[in-house]
């Protein structure tokens, strides 16, 4: 073998050499790689996890607050029109109020257009827990002429109306007194405002009024005149008592207008309702405590929810403080008590 073959056949074996360590060296700076990816993805994939976390936690307890605050805005505007309207057209002492109706049933036998009492509940009594409302409700018919009474009927007086409300049209009177749907009021009646009860008859006069013959339970002399004026509203006499009761489905806000059969169910996820009336009676104040839609296994809600009566803490029962309670209060002003 010439000396030129021998240098090329050393120079190829040479460069083989180099070759596979080159390869060795990028297989093993692969193989580390791989390794720190290994250790370095979970690390990445926790740290995503955590911040992925805390925005959806945030908005489950967003969604969850706004369920609860949606409820109480709910409670609120069910009272907000018969608080308006409480004792609008009725007398104002609660003596005065049973005496008007004459009727030994309730809601005749109210203490006045507006009581608050304790809430019978499975677990035992609530504190200002309910509230009974009696209350007008529009019509928009009005008198088209001023009634009074006589010396020869002190109770009773024959009213013209504009128009019979659409409650009114059917021949109602027949179960007297103790039927809600029998009473009406005038917020404009002298020398006191009275309910009056609308008897069986009614007359439709050439003209297009109604002729609707009253009766009027008195609580002072026979002697005294009562006086509808001309184009004094007439409005429904209604009644509202609301509490929180409980079912099958959990603890509810109710109400009972005893034009039903009984007590109907308004809003869900209503823990607590508590009604307080300042000495003045011009206001009063209503406070509920309300839930979210998701139970947790663990105490969510300790001690007393911010805004909720300190004295009316210990009556959460202990379920629902497995869930987010929202307390709120809203005051309404009683222009007519």
């Amino acid at each position: 073998m010439t000396v030129g073959a021998r240098e090329k056949k050393s120079g190829k074996l040479l460069t083989d050499i180099r070759a596979r360590r080159v390869t060795r060296r990028s297989e093993a700076i692969c193989l580390a790689e791989i390794l720190i990816s290994l250790l370095i993805i979970p690390i990445l994939l926790c740290g995503l996890a955590a911040v992925t976390y805390l925005p959806l936690r945030i908005m489950r307890h967003a969604e969850d607050i706004s369920v609860a605050q949606d409820r109480a805005e709910m409670v609120f505007s069910i009272l907000a029109a018969p608080l308006e309207h409480c004792g609008y057209g009725l007398p104002k002492n609660p003596d005065d109020y049973i005496k008007a109706f004459n009727t030994p049933l309730p809601p005749f036998t109210w203490s006045g257009a507006l009581s608050i009492e304790p809430a019978i509940l499975p677990n035992g009594l609530r504190e200002n827990g309910k509230c009974k409302i009696a209350y007008a409700v529009e019509t928009k018919s009005r008198t088209t002429a001023s009634a009074k009474t006589t010396s020869a009927a002190p109770n009773a007086m024959s009213i013209k109306v504009s128009s019979v409300p659409a409650l009114l049209k059917s021949a109602i009177g027949s179960s007297g007194g103790s039927d809600v749907n029998n009473w009406i009021l005038f917020g404009s009646m002298m020398p006191y405002c009275l309910p009056v009860r609308k008897n069986m008859e009614q007359t439709t006069l050439p003209n297009g009024d109604v002729s609707i013959d009253v009766t009027i339970n008195r609580h002072t002399p026979d002697g005294e005149t009562i006086t509808i004026p001309e184009n004094d509203e007439l409005f429904y006499f209604r009644v509202m008592e609301c509490q929180v009761r409980s079912s099958g489905e959990g603890s509810i806000f109710a109400t009972r207008d005893y034009m039903d059969t009984g007590w109907q169910p308004r809003v869900e996820g209503v823990v607590d309702v508590r009604f307080e009336l300042e000495p003045n009676r011009q206001l009063i104040h209503v406070w509920t405590l309300t839930h979210g839609t998701r139970r947790f296994a663990d105490t969510v809600t300790k001690g007393t929810p911010p805004g909720w009566p300190e004295i009316y803490a210990g009556d959460i029962p202990d379920e629902y403080r497995h869930y987010r309670l929202l307390a709120r209060e809203a005051v309404f002003a009683l222009q007519n008590l």
